[in-house]
């Protein structure tokens, strides 16, 4: 089984055969770091039981961003079932393909988030600095103080 391990742009290698304004080009986009035409788009996996890695190596690397985007705006429509499942692909797409890309499942993606210290000091400091956020997060313990969640799988009824 192979697991994506890394996602990254890279600068492409400059081909020996490159014209002096190809090589003028490929410097310009090395010194500025913008690649620009030179960009390559590399996935990484891991072969789990052999520790092998292969690469795949294409002209864009595929931008997720976007797809998060329409899928967390999706999640303001419909019934209450729907918007949580779009929020939920919106926020594990996210997980997966911007932060903890290496993660094996979305179990752990939602684990290495939850262990990273660095993005709970940052979070909270951004909550408690913005009024609009921390108004959002008091209606929200409000609402679980009234209503709050139960485990369904341990919450069924025993027979």
């Amino acid at each position: 089984m192979l697991i994506k391990i890394d996602r990254r742009e890279e600068l492409a290698d400059l081909d020996d055969e490159a014209t002096d304004g190809q090589i003028a080009d490929y410097f310009a986009a090395e010194l500025s770091g913008d690649n620009g035409a030179w960009n390559i788009g590399i996935v990484e996996y891991q072969c789990r039981r052999c520790k092998k890695t292969f690469e795949i190596i294409s002209d864009e690397l595929k931008d997720y961003h976007s797809l998060v985007l329409r899928w967390h705006q999706k999640a303001e429509d419909g019934d209450f079932f729907s918007r949580f499942v779009f929020e939920y692909l919106a926020f594990i797409a996210h997980l997966r393909n911007n932060l903890f890309i290496g993660a094996a499942s979305d179990r752990r993606a939602i684990q290495h988030l939850k262990q990273d210290a660095i993005r709970a000091r940052s979070y909270l400091y951004a909550v408690e600095s913005n009024k609009s956020l921390l108004g959002m997060w008091q209606s929200v313990i409000e609402e679980l103080n009234r209503n709050p969640l139960h485990n369904s799988s341990k919450d069924l009824p025993r027979n």
